[in-house]
Formats: structure tokens, sequence, C-alpha cells
């Protein structure tokens, strides 16, 4: 099982009334709900860590205010130097990658997945 699938099985077993955050900060230091879940370090909270830019997306709450989709993006702050490749993955918690250092689509048929 992959980090981020525990990660997301993590969140959303602390935090039953959201499923998956609403922003990385709600991954950080915290008292262990939505608000702060405790699952990551405050650096990345902040969006940059070991030489990347993570961005996360959540997908739209649905009509009980649960949101069950989400999109994780980390690119190298310089290409090649910080790192060569880029990764992303979705709520299943697969991460994929690609050597292009720009972009990075998890969807079917999009970049491989890590073995």
């Amino acid at each position: 099982m992959t980090r981020s699938r525990r990660a997301n099985i993590q969140y959303a077993a602390q935090c039953t009334d959201s499923r998956l955050p609403v922003a990385l900060a709600n991954l950080g230091p915290g008292p262990g709900d939505r608000t702060g879940a405790t699952i990551s370090d405050e650096v990345l909270t902040t969006g940059v860590k070991s030489g990347y830019n993570f961005t996360y997306a959540p997908g739209a709450p649905d009509g009980a205010g649960i949101t069950s989709t989400s999109n994780i993006l980390a690119l190298p702050v310089s290409v090649s130097v910080t790192g060569p490749r880029v990764f992303c993955s979705m709520q299943d918690g697969v991460i994929h990658y690609n050597d292009g250092g720009t972009a990075c689509d998890p969807s079917v048929n999009g970049d491989p997945a890590l073995e």
C-alpha cells in the first residue's frame, strides 16, 4: 500500500465528516481532527519539501459535504537539479510519474504507476 493511500485511509478514519482533506494544511500537526490530522509534518503542509513543490486539489464535496476525490502533484523545484521526475496521485493512492518535469496525468491511460 502506498504512503498516500495510507494517509487517505488514516484521514478518513479520523475525519469521518469529510473523508479527504480540503488542503495540505489539514494533514499537518494539530488536534487530530480535520483541522490538523497530524498525519504529515508541518514542512509538507507548506507545499514545498525535499526539492519538490506539492499541490493538492480536492474534488467538489457531494451533497452531504463529503469530499471523496483528490489530486496531488509533486513538481521538482528545479527540474533535473532537485528531481528528474514529476509525481502525481489521485484518491486511490497510486503514485504515477513521468520524466517530462512539467505535468503528470494519473487518469486512465495517463502516466505509468510506480512499481
